[in-house]
């Protein structure tokens, strides 16, 4: 409970990271959601994007449908981000809920719930782009970023909290600064995408999240 009140607390009170993002986002996808704050969030910030949060736990997913009950403009996706489709199960059950961290999993196995890809929750939003990506999946974003990228040319921004530096080794390797622009976000590192011609300062929109 007091680590679901310090994030509240960043979220809605401290208003800790000041994000700026060129336009004003149609698709946000809120990967390891945990019990929604940062999804309900958003979804107020912007009531006309469809914001989609992916979380695995199962009494993670519950609080956060019950926090963003009321809200017409999210969806709930339960199961995990990976660099590939197929099926995830919980590494460290018996760890607090919101250090949770997946690993692959056979379909029929105990625990194992779906892993989706960025573009698996791309297409199944019918956006053809996310135009923010928010990321705190507990040191998958390594593999993610490493084993997968093609997904990347769908993404205008990423907020991603980094576990490690082999995780950030991966991200810049991922990302270069000549096709994203890097800036630090307290403990999350925000990418903006510099193939969209829309990120000139004069069109860039403050997003407070």
């Amino acid at each position: 409970m007091v680590v679901r009140y310090i994030v509240f607390e960043i979220v809605f009170v401290d208003r800790e990271f000041e994000l700026y993002l060129p336009t004003e986002p149609r698709l946000i996808i809120d990967g390891g959601a945990n019990v929604g704050f940062s999804t309900a969030f958003y979804a107020n910030r912007f009531p006309n994007a469809r914001v989609i949060a992916v979380e695995p736990g199962n009494e993670n997913a519950s609080l956060l449908r019950t926090n963003c009950q009321g809200l017409e403009n999210v969806k709930v996706v339960e199961g995990g981000l990976w660099p590939v489709s197929g099926f995830l199960r919980i590494a460290n059950p018996h760890d607090p809920a919101w250090s949770f961290r997946c690993e692959p999993a056979q379909e029929n196995s105990r625990g194992a719930f779906p892993a989706y890809s960025v573009e698996d929750i791309i297409d199944r939003s019918g956006f053809q782009r996310c135009n923010l990506l928010k990321l705190d999946i507990e040191g998958a974003e390594e593999r993610l970023f490493r084993e997968s990228r093609d997904w990347l040319a769908r993404v205008d921004a990423i907020l991603v909290e980094v576990h490690g530096e082999q995780a950030l080794a991966a991200i810049k390797e991922a990302c270069p600064m000549s096709h994203w622009e890097h800036r630090d976000c307290g403990e999350k590192l925000l990418l903006l995408s510099r193939g969209n011609e829309s990120l000139e300062q004069s069109s860039r929109t403050k997003v407070l999240g």
